[in-house]
Formats: C-alpha cells, sequence, structure tokens
C-alpha cells in the first residue's frame, strides 16, 4: 500500500507542474534520472544567435595616371627703358651734378 501510494503521489506530483507549465510560457519542467527527481523553475536560456559582422566592402580607386603638363618654350621679354634725353660729351659736363671729387678743374 506504501508503494502504491508513493507511485500514485509521485505521478500527482509530476502532473501538477504541467498545468502551471502550460499557463505560464516560461516555466521549464524536468525530470532528471537516475537520482529521481524533479525541477521546476525558469526555463533554461536560450541565447541568440551571434551577430555576424561583415567587413566593410572594399572598393579599389581607380588608377591615377600622371601626365606631366606640356613643355612650352618662351623666349625671355625684352624690356625697354624710357626714352632720355642726354646731350652730346663735350656738353654734359655742364649739365651734370657737380661733386667735391668730380670737379673739372685742378687746385695744384
Amino acid at each position: 500500500m506504501k508503494k502504491s501510494l508513493a507511485l500514485v503521489a509521485v505521478a500527482l506530483a509530476a502532473a501538477l507542474p504541467v498545468g502551471a507549465a502550460q499557463a505560464h510560457g516560461n516555466v521549464a519542467i524536468s525530470v532528471d534520472t537516475p537520482d529521481f527527481g524533479i525541477r521546476i523553475g525558469t526555463p533554461f536560456p536560450v541565447y541568440a544567435p551571434p551577430v555576424v559582422v561583415a567587413p566593410a566592402p572594399v572598393y579599389v580607386p581607380p588608377p591615377v595616371i600622371y601626365a606631366p603638363p606640356p613643355r612650352v618654350i618662351v623666349p625671355a621679354p625684352v624690356y625697354y627703358g624710357p626714352p632720355a634725353f642726354r646731350p652730346p660729351g663735350h656738353y654734359r659736363k655742364y649739365h651734370k651734378v657737380k661733386h667735391y671729387r668730380d670737379r673739372d678743374w685742378r687746385d695744384d
């Protein structure tokens, strides 16, 4: 009698959490063997799949072609000074600026 009563008690204990599990979806029921035991609690964690990180796409830049500028040969410009009046050589000594050392006579 004790044996049948124990089996009924175990069956009843195993059946009671089934109603609770249907009412609450986040309750886990498991029966562990060979050590007979009933575990009632939160479900085992279900982890999300790992995030797949794809590397950024690599775009190859277009090739750079360097074209040097064409050589241009230009002659140097010719600069002409403004027109100037110069008196003849014998007349020039009277119109130039006189300095002490540039005088036309001698003191000896």
